[in-house]
């Protein structure tokens, strides 16, 4: 499974785990309890908006693993049903072969 709490997921957890890949209950709650994403959601929500706020429900989402390569990863913007922009969700490397992919 993939792991993920309201808004976030594990992903700055991935030094223990680097798929982000769960096979049973420990390694989930190990990425929780090693991620700062889902400590910071579980711990003070909206914190920089609303000072103060507090959620009173919080949910573990799990979600069927499919393996992914990092390079295909996008963010869509989508406005009143209409696409306005993607980017690329690892701004941190470049990837060659994106640049031949036809949309």
């Amino acid at each position: 499974a993939f792991v993920k709490l309201n808004w976030s997921s594990c992903r700055d957890a991935s030094w223990v785990n680097p798929q982000l890949q769960c096979i049973n209950s420990d390694e989930v709650f190990t990425l929780i309890k090693s991620s700062a994403f889902c400590t910071h959601d579980i711990e003070y929500p909206f914190n920089e908006v609303i000072p103060d706020f507090k959620v009173s429900e919080h949910y573990l989402v799990l979600k069927r693993w499919h393996s992914l390569e990092r390079g295909m990863e996008f963010r869509c913007f989508v406005r009143t049903g209409t696409l306005y922009s993607i980017s690329q969700r690892d701004v941190t490397a470049y990837y060659d072969y994106l640049k031949t992919m036809k949309t």
